[in-house]
């Protein structure tokens, strides 16, 4: 998503650098200032729901993945607290930095080049650097989630089998199942009639 929206900030710099013909013509009717102005809104309107959809979707398959972990891992502690802080990101994004970023996206829209202008410009940009670093840090949690479940299920096998011998196999833990009797009934007869005997 900070891809999308760096990129589509750009876009119309480059289009007024080099637009077609019939829409150099439009923006020299208009002028090149609200010709910009004009496309940056257009933008920045279709990255606040960009970054609106994302947001949603986040937080719902975060609380659909931890859900999932938290079963797959019977409630592992460790697990419970990355999901808990990968949640904490996800709305932490989309209830402060996103609305924020949406703000000051707004009033930079048709703000002419002041140093007012250039405040709340370089405030955008660390509003969206910090947006990129939570994204990174999102990222490695999850990583760390799956790599803590993968982890864990890959231990849990050889420690059952180191409890049945190292050299038993499969053979060895059919063999040390107990099996109910399908006819108790019998076998008690049988134990009486030793004992009277």
């Amino acid at each position: 998503m900070v891809f999308i929206a760096t990129q589509n900030m750009a876009s119309p710099d480059r289009l007024l650098e080099a637009p077609s013909a019939a829409a150099g013509r439009t923006f020299f009717a208009i002028g090149q200032y609200t010709s910009r102005a004009v496309l940056r809104y257009q933008v920045s309107e279709l990255n606040k729901y960009f970054f609106q959809v994302f947001g949603l979707a986040q937080i719902i398959v975060v609380l659909l993945v931890g859900i999932t972990y938290l079963f797959s891992t019977r409630g592992s502690k460790p697990v419970l607290a990355v999901s808990c802080l990968l949640l904490g990101l996800v709305l932490f994004e989309q209830f402060f930095l996103i609305p924020e970023i949406n703000t000051l996206s707004q009033v930079l829209d048709f703000k002419k080049d002041s140093a007012q202008a250039a405040a709340e410009n370089e405030r955008f940009s660390r509003f969206r650097t910090f947006y990129g670093v939570t994204e990174f840090a999102k990222a490695m949690l999850m990583l760390t989630l799956a790599a803590k479940v993968l982890i864990r299920r890959e231990i849990r096998k050889p420690v059952r089998m180191a409890a049945l011998g190292e050299d038993e196999g499969d053979e060895a833990l059919l063999k040390k199942q107990v099996l109910p009797d399908p006819n108790p009934k019998r076998r008690r007869r049988r134990s009486s009639s030793s004992q009277k005997t």
